[in-house]
């Protein structure tokens, strides 16, 4: 980053950037395009721009190999790396905002997909991350890659649909538990 951008102080920004590498999921590549963007870019700049990972996280290197030259070109390669079953699951798992249990991944992953092969196979893959407390996460880049996956199947509603009714659920636990 200070390269492209010499009046950089890392100091004063020391925060800022670890917002930034954090949102990135520590993700070498990502965080040396998001480095690029700053020849052009304010470390606020970059920041706001990070709500579209995909479209931001380009190269202007040409001699790149074309998998390098953009986030959502690696997380195509990789994808198509996934059998279908994992394709699906990982595009299923785009409907979490935020962590999840292996239960209510479980639950909302398609019925004909081995829950607990598919999410371990897709951890192992890194494509979920493990985190406190036994829960699964999708980095930001990859939850937006993986929802437009979803979308461009054709299952996005009823993955939501699952979505919804395993907070349903929880929520009529949480009722239960309080009379």
């Amino acid at each position: 980053a200070q390269r492209n951008r010499p009046d950089l102080n890392l100091e004063s920004e020391r925060e800022a950037l670890a917002r930034v590498v954090d949102r990135l999921g520590r993700l070498p590549l990502a965080i040396e395009l998001a480095a690029a963007r700053m020849e052009v870019l304010s470390l606020a700049q970059l920041e706001e721009r990070l709500t579209t990972p995909l479209k931001l996280l380009r190269s202007q290197d040409p001699a790149r190999a074309s998998r390098h030259q953009t986030l959502a070109a690696t997380f195509t390669w990789s994808w198509d790396l996934l059998d279908d079953d994992e394709q699906r699951g990982l595009a299923t798992c785009a409907v979490f905002a935020n962590s999840f249990s292996l239960e209510q991944g479980e639950a909302v992953l398609p019925e004909d997909i081995d829950g607990l092969s598919g999410l371990q196979g897709l951890k192992r893959k890194s494509w979920l991350t493990f985190v406190s407390g036994g829960a699964f996460s999708l980095l930001e880049s990859v939850r937006a890659f993986a929802a437009q996956k979803l979308a461009a199947t054709g299952a996005q509603t009823a993955a939501e649909a699952r979505h919804a009714a395993v907070y349903a659920s929880l929520a009529e636990g949480l009722d239960k538990n309080r009379a």
